[in-house]
């Protein structure tokens, strides 16, 4: 090594650094932090259910404005955009994996009417739902 700097060519091993491990216990953590990470578990495990941002603040006894404000900072993303992210993912899954009619995916990712996460879709992905499929299939036509 010259000058302290590591090459593009020198491994690792050399250093003598062979991986850093972060865990829970060892980093230190806001309680907002703390919220944020529960709130994103919480919505990861339930967004096709249905739930309203409401819903999320009564859960962790918060306010919605105050869920709102600590989740944009740490996350970047409001909680219903996150939401949103998780319910999309999961119609993605369901069309590559399932032969189900669209209406039926959408009813159980947590929509009423089908119309919303049609479009929510194709802003999205830049392609319907229908064209999604095919496409993950290889089918297009």
């Amino acid at each position: 090594m010259s000058g302290g700097t590591i090459q593009p060519n020198e491994k690792f091993r050399e250093v003598g650094i062979r991986a850093v491990v972060h865990r829970e216990s060892t980093v230190a953590q806001s309680e907002s932090g703390k919220l944020v990470q529960k709130v994103l578990a919480y919505i990861e495990r339930n967004a096709v259910k249905g739930m309203s941002v409401e819903d999320i603040a009564r859960r962790f006894k918060v306010s919605r404005s105050l869920l709102e404000l600590r989740f944009r900072e740490l996350q970047g993303e409001s909680v219903y955009e996150a939401m949103l992210r998780f319910r999309l993912e999961e119609v993605k899954r369901r069309l590559r994996q399932t032969d189900d009619p669209i209406s039926e995916i959408t009813a159980a990712c947590g929509w009423k009417n089908p119309a919303p996460p049609k479009v929510l879709f194709r802003r999205r992905f830049g392609m319907s739902m229908r064209d999604f499929r095919a496409s993950a299939r290889g089918t297009i036509k």
